[in-house]
């Protein structure tokens, strides 16, 4: 490579020198993955209220590079090596209240933690080499909430083994559509600049990274469609993979999986609480029930969630006349209401039929968690 050795040696890596981190922290990592709109912001503050588990934190940067893994523009061993050095620099911050954040409107606000006052102590407190002592005696628990990694899970779980609880939430695609149409048109489409996720160009057209292995047809049909057709396409192609997933021979290594979906865990949510508890080596604490009660879990509709201004900017509202509803109905008037929105019966029943397909996959799935 021109311009770039370090030194004038003429070597070439003649006795295979690889890049590594030469030790890893032993400490366990907890990762909430799902795509757009499937119901992480309410799932990860729960896992965070578990005892010993550190507030959830974004980890964009273990999503850039697995884009670049999935083009082929990174080796499947620096990936490793990078998620393994990500996770162990993330610790290892979040114990100083390096990185973490306080704004208090946020979702990952450490103001909101059950351990606020913990963070506010650590930044007067030793630093650097005591935090070794710190992670190695305290077993913190890192809580990461991430997008779209479920295809990589083999490299994931293989890098990070044992250390690893991989939780993939999953929802009815009626109930994202919303969410995703809207993010397509504020952000997608109306301030790139704010997108922080990886994107395909080809020619003129624009697409998300997962598209990159698409075929022409694909990103002729993004140019040429409206967003509500671009969404439904998107989520097609979204379950579609889930629905080839062999979830009995999952390659997850020595890591624990568990596969969750929305609508089960809101309405019976402890059974789910119970393993990742178990998961952690903790035991069940108040500070689960006060988060759960919170985050309005149980609840006898899908939607009756917390009334905050960042779910209503993505098409949520707290109607006080569906309280009285019926599961049944409130899926049916949900329903009426996207076939209005998108005003086309062909796209719509597009996405009725990925409804539909949906849950005959969960109905039909035999195991949900691998916990070792």
């Amino acid at each position: 490579m021109k311009y770039y050795k370090f030194t004038n040696s003429n070597d070439n890596n003649l006795d295979n020198r690889v890049i590594r981190k030469s030790k890893s922290f032993t400490n366990k990592v907890v990762m909430v993955n799902g795509f757009n709109a499937s119901g992480k912001t309410l799932f990860s503050p729960i896992v965070s209220s578990i005892k010993n588990v550190e507030l959830m934190s974004y980890a964009y940067e273990i999503e850039w590079c697995s884009s670049f893994l999935y083009s082929d523009q990174m080796s499947e061993e620096a990936y490793k090596e990078f998620i393994k050095m990500h996770v162990d620099h993330s610790i290892y911050n979040q114990m100083m209240s390096r990185s973490v954040n306080f704004r208090f409107t946020d979702q990952s606000s450490a103001i909101s933690h059950k351990a606020k006052w913990t963070y506010i102590k650590r930044l007067f407190q030793k630093g650097d080499n005591a935090i070794l002592g710190n992670i190695k005696n305290g077993k913190p628990i890192l809580s990461l909430t991430t997008c779209h990694l479920m295809p990589f899970i083999p490299s994931i779980t293989s890098a990070l083994q044992e250390r690893l609880l991989f939780i993939e939430i999953v929802r009815d695609p009626m109930f994202m559509f919303h969410q995703m149409l809207i993010l397509q048109e504020s952000i997608i489409k109306g301030h790139k600049e704010k997108d922080f996720t990886s994107r395909v160009k080809t020619n003129d057209i624009d697409a998300t990274y997962l598209e990159y292995y698409s075929s022409k047809e694909v990103f002729i049909d993004i140019k040429n469609s409206d967003n509500k057709t671009i969404v439904i396409g998107y989520l097609e192609r979204i379950f579609d993979f889930y629905f080839s997933l062999d979830l009995d021979n999952l390659e997850i290594n020595n890591s624990s999986f568990m596969l969750i979906p929305f609508e089960k865990f809101v309405l019976f949510p402890n059974k789910w609480i119970e393993s990742i508890v178990e998961f952690s080596g903790n035991e069940w604490t108040r500070d689960i029930d006060k988060e759960m009660k919170r985050q309005k879990v149980p609840r006898k509709l899908l939607r009756a969630g917390r009334n905050l201004k960042v779910y209503k900017r993505f098409g949520w509202s707290d109607n006080e006349n569906s309280k009285n509803l019926t599961l049944s109905e409130e899926n049916d008037n949900y329903r009426d209401k996207m076939k209005v929105l998108i005003d086309n019966d062909d796209v719509y029943m597009r996405l009725e039929m990925i409804s539909n397909n949906y849950h005959k996959w969960v109905d039909n799935i035999t195991k949900f968690s691998y916990i070792n």
